[in-house]
């Protein structure tokens, strides 16, 4: 039943030309959005939404009219007004930006609900869709409103498409920018110009309240999986489309169901999946990582203690030792050690062995390299660096997991192939065969 409604859906033109017209809304939001989060502009979107809300309000007033060639001008001019405000008490009181941010924004929010509050009083016709303002309502857009939309949304693409290579300069080197003949100025004031345009046009589907969503969630969900200008770009444009398009779709298919909340869950739900999953910065995929990690460099570690349990033997063909005796050699939290050792065992590193285990082929060769690699890093630190021997371990119990043959076969090298560590024991040669 419900696939059916939407493939009815989809086959009413109103409705694709709405989806259209949001989807060029969504790509200009998400570019725009984009610098003005690397320029550390991440408010002046919400300040902006909310400046806009008295100029539409009176607009409305006194032209009594949902027009949008009424409204928009009027919101453009209200929001600009609200942008000059901010930066003349920035710059001429002792203000901070966001103290003066926190004024624009609630004064000029106060007017706009005061006024709409009046407006709800009067006997005006059409004044129930003025409201709609606050949440934005795809579906009362009109054809009219959704050409001026999409018109404007690609004028505002066509614009950052031409300054994009200036907005980069602007925005990551503003030095190198002005050594070069760039106005810095006059680009800020170009995004701050965009920045109200955007807001503005994207009012009626994602209300004043929520706009700054629109064009910051974006931004910070691509950074989660790019540090690249282009690649940001693409990334924030199709997290916008896709969050846009399903509010877009649930605000249609349920009546009365208001787009902007939904847009700004979509938007939440991508970014906590990126915050949780992205390979760049992801919550999760750290921890599994930084867990598995340390569970290698336990298994090593336990491999290597079988080794040195090894040479203590006599009988070396029937060196078999017990967890008991490892632990005897160097003491590990028993849930740490039990870890370690699977992934020995997994690993085929240690091997059951009579009453206890023994290391195998590979696990003696993958032991004695780290063993290799721990007592030259000693070596190295006791004589060029002048370290005391005693002080030489704790350090080579990080690096013996870090050094690699190549680094190894250097600080060999270098130290003259000594046959010895600081300790006075054996440091074992490279074999030829392939250890892992």
């Amino acid at each position: 039943m419900v696939e059916l409604s939407l493939i009815a859906l989809f086959q009413e033109p109103n409705f694709l030309w709405v989806i259209l017209g949001v989807c060029m809304l969504a790509i200009a939001t998400s570019c725009v959005g984009t610098f003005a989060w690397l320029n550390k502009q991440s408010l002046i979107g919400d300040a902006m939404a909310h400046c806009a809300l008295p100029g539409v309000a009176i607009a409305f007033l006194f032209s009594q009219s949902r027009h949008p060639l009424i409204l928009l001008p009027a919101a453009i001019i209200a929001a600009l007004t609200g942008n000059a405000i901010l930066n003349w008490l920035v710059r001429r009181t002792k203000l901070s930006p966001d103290s003066a941010l926190a004024i624009v924004l609630s004064g000029y929010f106060a007017i706009g609900a005061m006024i709409l509050s009046l407006i709800q009083k009067m006997p005006i016709a059409g004044k129930a869709g003025i409201n709609q303002m606050l949440f934005g309502q795809a579906a009362a857009l009109d054809s009219l409103d959704v050409n001026v939309l999409t018109i404007t949304a690609c004028v505002v693409i066509f614009i950052v498409m031409m300054v994009l290579p200036r907005l980069r300069m602007v925005i990551f080197d503003s030095q190198f920018a002005q050594t070069t003949g760039t106005s810095v100025a006059v680009y800020k004031q170009l995004m701050g110009v965009l920045i109200v345009v955007c807001v503005v046009i994207g009012i009626q589907i994602v209300g004043v309240v929520l706009m700054s969503s629109l064009l910051i969630f974006p931004a910070i969900n691509a950074r989660q999986w790019s540090n690249h200008l282009h690649r940001l770009l693409v990334i924030s444009a199709i997290t916008a489309l896709l969050a846009s398009v399903l509010g877009v779709l649930i605000s249609y298919y349920f009546s009365n169901m208001p787009t902007g909340p939904w847009i700004v869950v979509f938007l939440t739900i991508f970014l906590l999946f990126s915050l949780l999953f992205s390979p760049r910065s992801g919550g999760l995929v750290k921890r599994i990582i930084d867990y598995r990690q340390q569970t290698i460099i336990h298994s090593e570690n336990i491999t290597r203690i079988w080794y040195l349990l090894h040479h203590k033997t006599d009988n070396k063909n029937t060196a078999e030792f017990t967890k008991t005796d490892a632990l005897k050699v160097r003491s590990m939290k028993s849930q740490t050690f039990n870890r370690g050792f699977k992934y020995a065992l997994k690993k085929g590193w240690l091997e059951p062995w009579g009453y206890g285990y023994r290391l195998s082929t590979l696990g003696f060769s993958k032991a004695e390299k780290i063993t290799r690699h721990h007592r030259l890093w000693e070596k190295y630190l006791s004589e060029n660096k002048q370290l005391p021997a005693q002080q030489v371990h704790n350090a080579a119990e990080y690096a013996e997991h870090i050094i690699d043959d190549n680094i190894a076969d250097k600080l060999d090298e270098i130290l003259g192939h000594p046959s010895l560590d600081p300790h006075g024991q054996f440091i074992p040669i490279k074999k030829d065969s392939s250890q892992d």
